[in-house]
């Protein structure tokens, strides 16, 4: 669980409650972590990136994920607001459940930094759902339920080292 990680970078209750557990210890949102196998073919990150450069790459990554181990159909990415309120990462379709998911992707690299999951806030999930509102206003879907997803992908040395998916956040 990406919990362990979490607890040694000194945010631990800040981190609990973005993956989504309760007061009472309890999992109320559906989260996986996934450290990349060799097997898999990831992109390699550029020698010396642009925050714009790092932010796709992880963008990449998610999509790859989604595609491939999530099943998801991706419909958009990188999808803006013609009203300029904003921009989802990705809008993809889950068939099997019926679902259209808006997914905001977070990466980082290095240590230092503010892990992913800290970056979630209350007023962050409220503007992703009006957003996927306006996406689905205007690309009207016949689809019976709405969910925002978060994937957060942390960056090693060329390499992802690991990507946290929250469901229904």
């Amino acid at each position: 669980m990406c919990l362990a990680y979490l607890i040694f970078t000194g945010e631990r209750r800040r981190c609990r409650a973005a993956l989504g557990f309760g007061h009472n210890g309890a999992m109320t949102t559906k989260s996986t972590f996934i450290r990349p196998g060799p097997d898999l073919e990831l992109p390699e990150l550029p020698a010396r990136p642009s925050r714009q450069e790092i932010g796709a790459w992880g963008e990449n990554i998610a999509r790859r994920y989604l595609e491939t181990s999530a099943g998801l159909e991706i419909l958009a990415q990188n999808w803006c607001s013609p009203h300029r309120t904003g921009e989802l990462d990705l809008v993809c379709r889950d068939a099997q459940a019926g679902e259209l998911i808006g997914v905001e992707v977070k990466t980082r690299r290095g240590a230092n930094q503010v892990p992913a999951l800290l970056s979630l806030t209350t007023q962050k999930r409220q503007r992703l759902r009006a957003l996927l509102y306006e996406w689905l206003a205007a690309h009207p879907q016949p689809h019976a339920n709405l969910r925002l997803d978060f994937i957060g992908v942390e960056a090693g040395h060329k390499t992802c080292q690991a990507l946290y998916h929250l469901r229904n956040i």
